[in-house]
């Protein structure tokens, strides 16, 4: 862990305005803000909040704020990159450079959007709602957890650097982010004709594939219902871990000694 640039990407996330606008916006005031009406107004939430308090809600903090942050433009862009080399001591490898960007971009969207979930427990409880220590707490680990596979495939469609690779990847991020913000649709049936067949037969084409993309390419692992489930859910951990592990794996090999400053092995 190189803290020279764990300093320098946490400070990259938030010299762009812009950016920190639209995280506070999308991670806090849009969240939080519908989850005051429905309190208010006493209606079920809907599935735009659950989304926006999920994983869906820490891609969108990644995607607003910490992108620009883990390959090259944030080290080679303006308003202290030229700087960087003055910060080092050492030689920097290959292996630390990944981990301690991945490391500082996981952590910061992790904060955020458990903080966001934090805020929002508070504002259940405070209209009644039962929530308990280990719900909230189980929600806030969940944050952190998609922070850290998100970013590591983030990480490693960065520094590939290859544009069939890229696209690939960027389709694949879309077509699972557009499953999870589509209600669940029937298969069309024999009633259904026309234009109309056509849009639910590929809506739920797109279902399977968001589902598929997050089983395999994206694997989630829900904290609370595996500590209160009667067999705990392995293969869950397993499949985290090993994805994660393999975009960082992949990261490191594929980035270029051009993608910062300093000497690297």
């Amino acid at each position: 862990m190189n803290r020279a640039i764990l300093l320098f990407t946490t400070m990259s996330c938030f010299l762009d305005q812009i950016k920190v606008a639209y995280v506070i916006l999308l991670g806090f005031v849009v969240p939080i803000g519908m989850k005051w009406v429905s309190l208010i107004h006493g209606v079920a939430e809907s599935q735009t909040f659950e989304m926006l308090t999920g994983s869906v809600g820490v891609a969108f903090i990644l995607t607003g704020l910490c992108l620009g942050v883990a390959g090259n433009s944030a080290v080679a862009g303006g308003r202290g990159g030229e700087c960087l080399p003055l910060l080092f001591t050492r030689p920097l490898t290959r292996t630390e450079y990944v981990l301690t960007k991945w490391c500082a971009i996981a952590l910061i969207c992790g904060l955020i959007a458990a903080a966001q979930n934090l805020v929002v427990a508070l504002l259940g409880m405070a209209f009644g709602e039962e929530w308990t220590v280990s719900l909230i707490l189980g929600q806030m680990l969940e944050r952190f957890l998609d922070a850290g596979i998100l970013s590591a495939a983030f990480m490693l469609t960065i520094f590939a650097r290859h544009w069939l690779f890229q696209t690939t990847a960027i389709v694949a991020f879309y077509v699972w982010l557009i499953g999870q913000t589509l209600p669940p649709v029937s298969v069309a049936g024999p009633g259904t004709v026309g234009g109309d067949q056509v849009s639910l037969g590929a809506t739920d084409l797109l279902l399977k594939a968001s589902q598929l993309i997050g089983d395999i390419i994206l694997p989630t692992f829900h904290v609370y219902d595996a500590v209160n489930a009667v067999h705990f859910p392995w293969g869950e951990v397993l499949s985290y871990v090993s994805m994660t592990l393999i975009y960082l794996t992949f990261a490191v090999a594929v980035t270029n000694k051009r993608d910062f400053f300093y000497g690297t092995n």
